[in-house]
């Protein structure tokens, strides 16, 4: 059971949406490549990550598919628990450098939980410097979780994903 999150705050000092936007169709060449399944902040290499609430460290390493590009390089994904339906929800963070969690580890809301790597790294991705944020409502099985939504695809299910910024604030309002 994951420690309940009492409250949530946005993970990045001037968190502000800025690149990829959750289910915005990323195209290259025309082709639909998916839906992308969170929000991409920008922000300096070595800019501090905290923890949005209380929970506990489900995984912390380096995405599937790293180095090559389309990867979120190194990632922690955090599990919380909601006060109200007492369900249990994923916080991701991802393009991450130095670490200071590891799985298993319980955190505190605002905890610096890492750091932004350095962009075009094999261990970050090959992406301009920026923190990849997620939220994920689906079942854990302790598989690391995709980054984009593919139509026809059984990695994940769209109705899962909530817009991080979205899902933040409606969860402070609801008393």
């Amino acid at each position: 059971m994951y420690p309940v999150a009492r409250k949530l705050n946005l993970p990045l000092a001037g968190y502000k949406v800025s690149g990829y936007s959750f289910k915005q169709n990323v195209s290259s060449n025309n082709a639909c490549k998916g839906v992308h399944l969170g929000e991409d902040a920008r922000c300096k290499a070595g800019a501090k990550i905290k923890a949005i609430g209380a929970g506990e460290v489900v995984y912390c390493g380096i995405h599937p598919g790293a180095p090559r590009k389309g990867n979120w390089g190194g990632i922690i994904i955090i599990g919380h628990r909601q006060c109200k339906t007492k369900n249990d929800f994923y916080s991701l963070y991802g393009h991450l450098g130095k670490k200071y969690c590891n799985t298993g580890d319980k955190v505190k809301i605002g905890q610096t939980i890492a750091l932004i790597g350095q962009s075009y790294t094999p261990n970050n991705g090959f992406w301009p410097t920026h923190l990849h944020f997620a939220i994920y409502l689906g079942p854990w099985k302790g598989a690391v979780l995709p980054g984009y939504y593919r139509e026809g695809t059984l990695r994940t299910k769209l109705e899962y994903w909530r817009s991080p910024s979205n899902f933040i604030r409606n969860y402070n309002q609801i008393k």
